[in-house]
């Protein structure tokens, strides 16, 4: 119980933040590896086996870099990370978008979730974008980068 506690105590507060966004790019990595695994047949019809493989692979490492560093608060790694989703994602939203208006179908519900996602990354960067770590984690870092 006690390794568990201690555990707990590295995790970057607010720990329920962090704890949802380490679960948030766990279920991208996931969604990544079965684009990789077996794509959707209507994207892989406009974006091609290699658009597919690139898409996949942007959100995957983006996945992998945001389970690795949301949980200690390694924000360089989570900005890249938060780059790589939201490349692959933008990528994603707008063949969604091209198929809802070329295609039979409505495809604009799928679409608006993706973006939303999109938005969540956004966020992300907003929070992170300042500093390597966090600082209420690491209050030299604050020095080294403000220069005092």
């Amino acid at each position: 119980m006690r390794y568990l506690l201690k555990l707990w105590s590295k995790i970057q507060e607010p720990r329920v933040i962090s704890v949802l966004v380490f679960l948030m790019y766990l279920v991208l990595t996931a969604g990544a590896l079965s684009v990789l695994v077996s794509p959707p047949a209507t994207i892989k019809g406009e974006l091609g086996q290699g658009g597919m493989i690139a898409l996949g692979s942007l959100v995957l490492m983006g996945g992998i870099m945001g389970t690795i560093a949301a949980l200690p608060g390694v924000w360089w790694l989570e900005r890249l990370a938060v780059a790589g989703v939201t490349l692959g994602l933008s990528t994603y939203a707008a063949i969604i978008l091209a198929l809802h208006i070329i295609e039979p179908g409505n495809r604009f519900f799928q679409f608006t979730v993706v973006v939303a996602l999109i938005i969540a990354q956004v966020l992300r960067w907003a929070k992170i974008r300042e500093y390597p770590y966090d600082p209420k984690l690491h209050d030299d870092t604050i020095i080294l980068i403000k220069g005092n």
